[in-house]
């Protein structure tokens, strides 16, 4: 699993943000909005996101999506846990060794 965000601002800028934070994930620039717009995040007439966050599994499919109604709108903590919980299980379910259960 792995953490990245992601935003209009200049690479320069986000690594000062980073660095500031004290931030242990990149933060990635999008300065022609591409990936905000191809997940359908612009903030029409701004040139910038709202703020969303997402939970994608290995696979690359979107476990859990959340989009804020304005910059300081965020989801729930717990409900991101819960998702990046969901996202690391297995879709059959947690794997078991059949040669453990067979004492």
């Amino acid at each position: 699993m792995g953490v990245a965000a992601i935003s209009v601002d200049s690479p320069e800028d986000s690594q000062q943000l980073r660095e500031r934070l004290s931030l242990e994930f990149p933060l990635l620039t999008d300065a022609t909005l591409a990936t905000i717009r191809a997940y359908g995040l612009e903030h029409v007439g701004k040139d910038m996101s709202i703020p969303a966050t997402f939970v994608i599994d290995q696979a690359g499919v979107v476990r859990y999506r959340y989009a804020g109604e304005h910059p300081a709108d965020r989801p729930a903590l717990a409900a991101v846990l819960a998702a990046l919980e969901t996202a690391s299980t297995p879709p059959d379910g947690p794997q078991t060794d059949p040669a453990a259960d067979a004492d």
